[in-house]
């Protein structure tokens, strides 16, 4: 038989939650990284163009300058749309007013298989479910 509740998570699920987060360090080099790539995307034009048509110095300054504020710009945006910001609170917040669901299984056999060439242990459920015989296999391979 297979049942399913739906509660609120309790501290120590939360806690585990939250910790699996990405640390401040971790968002802000991956910030890094992006920046980083962005610019060389930015640039690879403008450099092409000035190998066969050099550009003056003071030009090539403005164009740096202006590429590097577009990017910032750029990774900003992307960061905050997709990741939510360099900071974790949006998760959280989503973290704390999410509920987990239960799922309980009962089954009416469960036999143990140790097949190493099979990827270790597992174990072959029979399971009754709304009046049907279902098999399932669970362990370390699936």
């Amino acid at each position: 038989m297979i049942s399913t509740t739906i509660r609120k998570p309790t501290q120590d699920e939360t806690q585990g939650q939250i910790k699996r987060l990405p640390s401040v360090y971790k968002r802000f080099e991956n910030f890094v990284l992006k920046l980083i790539g962005v610019v060389f995307v930015l640039l690879a034009p403008l450099l092409v163009y000035d190998h066969f048509n050099p550009v003056p110095s003071d030009t090539q300054a403005i164009y740096c300058i202006t590429i590097v504020i577009l990017a910032l710009l750029i990774v900003f945006w992307v960061t905050k749309k997709f990741e939510g910001g360099l900071t974790n609170s949006k998760q959280i917040d989503d973290i704390k007013s999410r509920q987990v669901e239960v799922v309980k299984v009962q089954t009416t056999r469960a036999i143990k298989r140790e097949d190493f060439e099979d990827f270790g242990v597992a174990f072959y459920l029979a399971v009754v479910d709304k009046g049907s015989q279902k098999h399932y296999s669970c362990g370390d391979n699936t």
